[in-house]
């Protein structure tokens, strides 16, 4: 959801990866980086130890704001931007880290990619004029994605896994 809204709001995004001038994983990994799912990890501290000059003592409570981290200014020249294909983009933890890292978080990234792609190729989706999606309805904005049934056809025959 978050990706398409990106998408929607961003039309010279949208026109540049239907030209071909920025890749659809360029898209999905800026995505990520600015819109991760998961905001937040609590762990326990299992050393004493220091973290930006505050004491932090084993079995202290620790909130990780994993948000926070794709914003890192000195990871990306844009930090609040959605600038698909800026240098360390990709460094996000949006999917976690080492022994946390999630399992599907190349088959997620993969089927984003295709949206990304199809909708691209065949920009068949409309979003609602600007002043209706202003208004939140439970927390968020409103609009509607339309697939024209053409597309959803060659997507069903270009996409799915025969087992």
């Amino acid at each position: 959801t978050a990706l398409m809204r990106r998408l929607v709001e961003t039309p010279v995004v949208t026109t540049a990866v239907r030209d071909g001038g920025v890749a659809s994983s360029d898209v999905v990994e800026a995505a990520l980086r600015t819109d991760t799912s998961v905001v937040t990890w609590r762990r326990v501290a299992t050393c004493d130890t220091e973290l930006d000059g505050v004491a932090i003592p084993a079995g202290a409570s620790v909130v990780l704001r994993l948000a926070a981290a794709g914003r890192d200014a000195a990871m990306v020249a844009e930090p609040h931007g959605f600038v698909p294909g800026q240098r360390g983009s990709r460094r996000h933890l949006a999917f976690g880290a080492g022994l946390h890292r999630c399992l599907g978080s190349h088959l997620a990234t993969m089927e984003a990619e295709v949206v990304v792609e199809e909708l691209q190729i065949e920009p068949a989706w409309q979003a609602y004029d600007q002043e209706e999606r202003s208004q939140p309805i439970e927390g968020g904005g409103r609009w509607e994605l339309k697939v024209a049934k053409a597309s959803t056809a060659r997507l069903k025959e270009k996409y799915v896994v025969k087992m």
